[in-house]
């Protein structure tokens, strides 16, 4: 989106306005922003800017007579747009029509509603060649009666003629002007803002509306000869027309909503340059790139500038796929708005900033390509765009970490109050929509913690699976999160809850201590959410950097409550923990603190969940945390295939304690279930085993814990035993010599695999025996 100069040069100086002032129509007193540390402004802060200039419009909220009904968005989809217009550049007014070819989504249907503001007269309407009536409803809404009634699947085609002065709103939808090289006239329509120029099918002003009816287009602008027009889509010719005036005719077979529709006129200075580009399927891809610049700013350095999009159509086309509108172009444009639009093919720019013309660029993926559904869900747009930005600095020279992460360092919003949701609820106010901390800034960091949450592979693979499923349409939040569902290895409600609906921001504390557990040495880790109780409790997995003298450990760890520890193994004395060395997430205000005790939990296992064991183990070893431990036997509980195996306990060292069960364990699945009423400073064991995928350290699942006091630990495994209990050697799955030598060796040195008959416990002639026969009968 774009920005006015006025507003851009405040937000160059690091100025933002309130929010809340926004709504009321008022400037409120200018607060510091987060500065850059780049050489060009910010693409985002250049897009967001605009919202200051959108207050000095009237926003123009229309309301319709009371009791009056219309159809409704989704009662019809259009099709296609056939606009012709004749553009008056000294006179600033607009003379043609445009010809709808809809069709109806209901049966029954008898009306049609378009928009078209009241300061042009309608000269004519007519539904495929026969006139009809029309009603104008208010200032902007028009009800034509349609010749007939429609059912479902008919098409009909409504043309509407059109002639009068034209008055801009919102951004400025419609502007003229006068520049050294000549008149100029430029459209931005979003959000709400298309009837100030042409008449189409669009949502109410201050509605979250619906951008799902997209329509192909052709667009035809007659102008004075020595100027050019440019607009959506591909040149379809050039007309000499009487009066001195020439006819650009535009095409574009790609679905576009009604906001993305735009034309400028001016003597542009205009070239061509070519994107070549090879698929992950071999297709090679030749594409025409168009600049059209004004002549007072044309140089070697504009054009170089302009240009940059070219290598971003390649990088953006290896993480998120090939550029969706190759077959047609991609073009920039100078208009007279300050920062940029996104025009569906065509992006409107006041300048041609690296950041700017990324952001610009990003958006025909997420937001031309796939488009919010409503305007509750801007930030799909221009939260996407945003994080092309800092996506394109990092892949620009290969791939920098460093360079990603002081990009979104420099796109850190402030830290948001409660009132500072990235949902728009309140879609009456161009400002609270276009607001440039929660629908830029953050929903740019909000992309950046998903990627962080699922990792590089599956977050651009996401990626894809969106613009497979909604590409040329639209979506929303929740298509968001479950596409992103398929690949979390956590539940992502709390995830969007946090970030999307809610207000406020993330503050973190931590402090650890050195322990040593039987030789072995680890860091307890002790972190604290501390923002304020009126903000959520977020749920992250966080990565800790644990430096220790030899060298570092990372780990990550689930971290979604208020306090929580967690004890994680090291190869020495630790001396400083980091918290999200890699800037994966979006907190504020870190401290450090004094260590506070926690819960007991598991460190290390014998034995790890999912273990599938060949030979029965003779005894199961849990190490503990914490020496103040002090289980018994009722603590711990064996089920197997015939119930609960008894077992006897005993400490080998103050930390670790061993399982030996009353006779050898037979093949089946088992299950180990240790009590939280163990204790030790005063809190009952933490030992809940978290899947692999949300909390690992070295591959293994231990220490147990999710950071809370509570919850006992439940370890299942399973034993193979080969064939039978004669087999005692490999190859298992087969019975040989190999098992009889390592029977014999078995009995002759006491090893209870051995024992294979009453009376368990001692070794005789009945293991024999029972050895001889399983032998015998062979595998199944």
């Amino acid at each position: 989106m774009l920005a006015t100069t006025a507003a851009l040069i405040a937000c160059s100086a690091g100025l933002a306005t309130s929010q809340a002032s926004e709504r009321r129509g008022v400037l409120a007193a200018a607060t510091l922003a987060p500065m850059s540390s780049e050489a060009d402004p910010l693409g985002c802060d250049l897009c967001a800017a605009g919202r200051s200039h959108a207050e000095a419009f009237i926003p123009e909220f229309i309301e319709r007579p009371e009791g009056l009904t219309t159809e409704p968005l989704d009662a019809t989809d259009v099709l296609d747009y056939d606009l012709d217009i004749d553009v008056d550049l000294v006179n600033e007014t607009i003379t043609g029509s445009n010809t709808m070819t809809v069709r109806s989504e209901i049966d029954g249907l008898n009306t049609f509603t378009f928009r078209l503001r009241e300061n042009f007269a309608i000269t004519g309407a007519s539904v495929n060649g026969t006139p009809i009536s029309f009603d104008r409803l208010n200032a902007v809404d028009v009800r034509a009666e349609l010749d007939r009634t429609y059912d479902t699947d008919e098409v009909f085609e409504l043309t509407v003629s059109y002639s009068g002065v034209a008055l801009s709103r919102g951004f400025g939808s419609i502007e003229f002007g006068q520049r050294s090289s000549g008149r100029f006239a430029a459209t931005l329509s979003q959000p709400y803002y298309a009837y100030t120029w042409w008449p189409a099918k669009d949502g109410d002003f201050g509605e979250p509306g619906d951008n799902s009816d997209k329509a192909t287009g052709s667009i035809s602008i007659t102008a004075p000869s020595e100027y050019r027009a440019t607009c959506n889509g591909l040149l379809q010719n050039i007309t000499s027309v009487a009066g001195g005036k020439t006819k650009y005719t535009y095409r574009t077979e790609y679905q576009t909503p009604t906001y993305l529709y735009a034309f400028a006129i001016h003597p542009y200075t205009t070239w061509t340059q070519t994107w070549n580009y090879t698929t992950g399927d071999g297709e090679a891809i030749a594409m025409p790139v168009e600049f059209n610049i004004y002549p007072d700013v044309d140089s070697t350095q504009t054009r170089n500038a302009a240009e940059n999009c070219i290598p971003m159509l390649t990088v953006f086309s290896d993480l998120f796929g090939v550029y969706p509108f190759y077959e047609e172009k991609y073009g920039i444009y100078n208009f007279s708005f300050g920062g940029g639009m996104e025009h569906q093919t065509n992006s409107g720019q006041s300048s041609f900033g690296e950041s700017l013309t990324a952001h610009e660029l990003g958006h025909q993926w997420w937001g031309d390509h796939v488009t919010c559904k409503s305007w509750d869900d801007i930030w799909l747009n221009e939260g996407f765009a945003t994080y092309c930005e800092s996506l394109w600095l990092e892949f620009k020279n290969g791939q920098s970490h460093t360079a990603l992460v002081n990009a979104m360092n420099n796109r850190r919003p402030g830290a948001g109050g409660a009132n500072d949701v990235t949902w728009v609820a309140d879609t009456d106010s161009l400002g609270a929509i276009f607001d440039g901390s929660t629908s830029y800034r953050k929903g740019g960091w909000i992309y950046h913690m998903l990627r962080g949450v699922l990792g590089d592979e599956d977050f651009f693979a996401m990626l894809r699976d969106v613009r497979e499923n909604f590409g040329f349409g639209t979506w929303t939040t929740a298509n968001l999160r479950d596409a992103a569902e398929v690949y979390s290895p956590i539940d992502l409600g709390r995830f969007f809850d946090q970030w999307v609906y809610e207000g406020g921001h993330l503050e973190l504390a931590s402090s650890f201590e050195n322990v040593t557990i039987d030789g072995q040495p680890y860091a307890r880790v002790r972190l604290r959410q501390t923002q304020s109780t009126s903000y959520p409790t977020y749920d992250m997995p966080i990565d800790l950097l644990i430096r220790t003298a030899p060298s570092a450990t990372r780990a990550r760890v689930r971290f979604d409550e208020r306090s929580e520890h967690f004890l994680i193994p090291v190869d020495g004395p630790v001396t400083r923990v980091t918290l999200d060395p890699d800037t994966w997430i979006l907190h504020y205000f870190e401290s450090e603190e004094s260590y506070v005790a926690g819960p007991p939990r598991i460190a290390a296992s014998s034995i790890e969940p999912g273990d599938i064991l060949n030979d029965a183990p003779a005894a199961i070893t849990l190490t503990f945390s914490d020496a103040g431990v002090s289980p018994s036997p009722s603590h711990f509980t064996l089920s197997g295939p015939e119930g609960v195996v008894p077992t006897s306990l005993a400490m080998t060292s103050p930390f670790t304690a061993e399982l030996t069960p009353a006779a050898p364990l037979a093949p089946g699945a088992y299950t180990l279930t240790v009590s939280d009423a163990i204790s030790a400073n005063g809190l009952p064991l933490d030992g809940e085993i978290l899947p692999s995928v949300v909390q690992s350290f070295d591959g293994s699942a231990f220490p147990s814990g999710d950071g809370q006091a509570g919850g006992a630990a439940v370890i299942s495994f399973e034993i193979d035993g080969g064939c039978s209990a004669s087999d005692l050697a490999e190859p298992f799955g087969s019975l040989d010599i190999a098992d009889v030598v390592a029977f014999l060796s078995a009995f002759g040195s006491a090893d209870p695999a051995a024992d294979l008959a009453e009376p368990f416990g001692t070794l005789d002639i009945a293991d024999v025996v029972a050895f001889l026969n399983l032998f015998g009968a062979g595998c199944p």
